[in-house]
């Protein structure tokens, strides 16, 4: 039972992980698509190396997606490509369709000039969620041990209460 109720939290706190990393994607997504409108092009991005990570500070301590702000917290990376796929933002191996990724466009007068890509969630990685997921750990465990004393505590006392009539029956035989 316990190992059941371990599977099951995992697998929903890491969906729970995967909706908040598509939430953020779909905001960066959002963002871009704005900064594009106004000015047009990718410009905004290459002469300003931070321009990315501004955004992402801003959204973050506007909708509070983190509890801390520095990117070490982030669950999962950013890349920011052109509608060719070319690099625009990221660092690191650019993920590719076939691996599970969360992929948003960035679009300008109803035309996709890029994608904000992010990978998908299938690991807790962040401290805080490791944390959160070692106190359910230890939580469960405790439960599951108090349950297991008190089963076994009931068990000897109803087996003692059944075999009472039944040693009886074997003196008086």
């Amino acid at each position: 039972m316990h190992w059941g109720i371990r599977l099951s939290f995992e697998q929903g706190f890491i969906g729970y992980i995967r909706q908040s990393n598509e939430l953020r994607t779909s905001l960066i997504a959002q963002a871009l698509t704005e900064q594009y409108q106004q000015t047009g092009n990718w410009t905004f991005l290459h002469h300003n190396g931070r321009a990315v990570t501004q955004i992402i500070n801003t959204l973050e301590q506007e909708n509070d997606l983190l509890v801390q702000s520095s990117t070490k917290s982030w669950r999962t990376q950013v890349w920011i490509v052109d509608h060719n796929m070319t690099r625009l933002s990221g660092r690191g191996i650019l993920p590719t369709a076939s691996q599970d990724i969360i992929q948003k466009p960035v679009k300008y007068h109803n035309q996709i000039v890029g994608w904000v890509i992010s990978n998908a969630a299938d690991k807790i990685s962040r401290e805080a969620d490791i944390n959160f997921d070692r106190q359910q750990h230890i939580t469960s465990s405790l439960v599951t041990m108090f349950s297991l004393l008190v089963a076994l505590i009931t068990s000897l006392l109803l087996a003692r209460n059944f075999l009472k009539p039944i040693k009886h029956i074997l003196k008086g035989t």
